[in-house]
């Protein structure tokens, strides 16, 4: 015999039945082979059940020639889920991350899957740019899902000085910087020039102005 004749689930929940065998009054140890009618409803693993779409199953126990069973009804979640954005454009490298809500007000338990895992990846919510492409990131509970479609590009990267003009008296210098609009570092060759060094030369940075002009 099973401990209930009948279980509701919802999509993607479980439970667990238990097994009883009587011989002549008395319970006794036996192996027990699970079976679900429809196992696309419901599987059975050990005496648990997993609800995997809306329908009805039958979860048949059996051992020694006798044998009980359940069925199973489950129901889709009364519930929607949304994200907080449905597009999410990332630079690769660059993280950001998604906030899910759901329509009954209560926290789930969510899965979160990345369609493309090497352009984006997703834990927790935290979506991460790997390489230039597009990923689907989904975020799912008790078979109800949200998705947001990510797009990942390589950020162009430019060339800055500390100073775009400057004025000098004759024999004056100035130091300038240069840097990089991502943040990384220089390369190790890196050449400075003048367009008239005859007015004003430059070397690794420093100006140095020699005669009036530009």
């Amino acid at each position: 015999s099973l401990d209930r004749s009948t279980a509701e689930l919802t999509v993607g929940g479980q439970t667990t039945l238990v097994a009883t065998l009587t011989l002549d009054g008395e319970e006794v140890n036996a192996q027990v082979q699970w079976s679900s009618s429809d196992a696309t409803v419901a599987s059975v693993e050990n005496g648990t059940v997993t609800a995997l779409k809306a329908g009805q199953t039958t979860v048949t126990a059996s051992a020694e020639g006798v044998s009980a069973s359940c069925t199973v009804t489950v129901k889709n979640a009364d519930f929607t889920l949304s994200l907080d954005r449905s597009e999410l454009p990332l630079f690769v490298g660059e993280s950001a991350q998604l906030a899910v809500t759901a329509s009954d007000g209560k926290t789930h338990e969510y899965t979160w899957t990345s369609s493309n895992e090497t352009v984006a990846t997703v834990e927790g919510g935290n979506v991460t740019a790997v390489a230039v492409g597009t990923a689907t990131i989904t975020v799912s509970s008790a078979g109800v899902n949200a998705t947001c479609a990510v797009t990942v590009e390589e950020e162009d990267v430019f060339l800055v000085l500390s100073r775009d003009s400057a004025d000098l008296a004759v024999g004056g210098t100035l130091e300038l910087t240069a840097s990089l609009t991502d943040g990384s570092p220089l390369p190790a060759e890196m050449s400075w020039t003048s367009s008239d060094d005859t007015v004003a030369s430059v070397a690794e940075g420093t100006i140095t102005a020699h005669k009036g002009g530009t």
